[in-house]
């Protein structure tokens, strides 16, 4: 009995929502009135999987934007997602769930503490055609790091992702 690996890498794109959890803040700014807006996210993934599990790291572009009362900011970030995924239909329907870390790349540095770490939940569907994989994924991220100097200010996102997926094999 032989058995053999796939790997694979792909491109995605797509929408974020984000938000911020605000548990005590007494900073100058008030996210308790927060609002976000549509963002853009985008970028790499890579994975291998063996069976039914299949780990997956995403290098994506996330620019979020988030209103609060007296203005907004925009927070361009590195995301690097690692994913553990599971097949409930394989090859066609999965799970994910595993850490991420996001790093500041725009001017808000000072802001925004950087790195965030925190956890992430991945709904991902694959439609199988010749040679590739047409993915659509829906994420959820619950940041873990204080965010805000003063107070307590989370990072909370949703995320609609849509690309393809080129599979290739490995023995």
């Amino acid at each position: 009995m032989s058995t053999s690996a796939q790997a694979g890498v792909g491109i995605l794109g797509g929408l974020s929502f984000h938000n911020v959890a605000n548990g005590n803040n007494t900073g100058t700014i008030n996210f308790n009135n927060g609002s976000s807006k549509l963002g853009i996210v985008g970028g790499l993934a890579f994975s291998t999987n063996f069976l039914l599990l299949n780990v997956e790291v995403d290098a994506l572009y996330d620019h979020r934007t988030l209103n609060f009362t007296g203005g907004s900011f925009s927070s361009p970030a590195i995301n690097v997602p690692l994913l553990a995924r599971f097949s409930v239909i394989p090859t066609i329907l999965d799970f994910g769930i595993g850490p991420y870390a996001s790093f500041n790349v725009g001017t808000n540095e000072l802001l925004y503490t950087s790195p965030d770490f925190g956890g992430v939940g991945s709904l991902r569907v694959m439609i199988p055609t010749p040679g590739i994989h047409l993915v659509i994924d829906g994420r959820y991220l619950f940041g873990l790091t204080d965010l805000y100097p003063v107070g307590s200010v989370h990072t909370r996102e949703f995320q609609i992702l849509a690309g393809i997926d080129v599979p290739f094999m490995s023995n």
